[in-house]
């Protein structure tokens, strides 16, 4: 059972295939070890760092843990291919992987609040080819 004083914080990790992924999982784990450069990190400031400072490719995961040993149990379990190792925590569905869905269809909205004259954006979608064609 997860204790009530414990926050879940989701860490997502990505690479190009599988095989980076579970690398890129290992080495993380290996970062979060007592005397790693990560040690001693809060799980929320590591999630930041990672969600907004690196590139995010198509092949994905999220590993769901309570605290940096947990987190460091689930990667390296992930890295491993054992699946069974996933409840360190008692968390369920701790760890989800899978690949990046198709690119998503881009639509503009305009409310009429802060555009210059009405149907605006019509105009835009008339008379400007590159945004017509984004």
């Amino acid at each position: 059972m997860i204790p009530q004083n414990h926050t879940l914080v989701p860490v997502p990790l990505s690479a190009t295939s599988e095989e980076t992924l579970k690398a890129y999982a290992k080495i993380f784990a290996n970062s979060l070890a007592a005397d790693a450069p990560l040690a001693g990190v809060e799980l929320p400031e590591l999630t930041s760092a990672i969600a907004h400072r690196r590139d995010h490719f198509s092949r994905r995961a999220v590993f769901i843990a309570t605290d940096a040993g947990a987190l460091k149990a689930k990667l390296e379990a992930f890295a491993n291919g054992d699946a069974a190792a996933d409840a360190a925590d008692d968390v369920p569905a701790s760890v989800i992987s899978g690949n990046e869905l198709a690119a998503p269809k881009i639509a503009f909205t305009f409310s009429g609040q802060g555009s210059q004259w009405w149907a605006m954006g019509r105009v835009l979608l008339e008379k400007e080819p590159v945004y017509r064609k984004a």
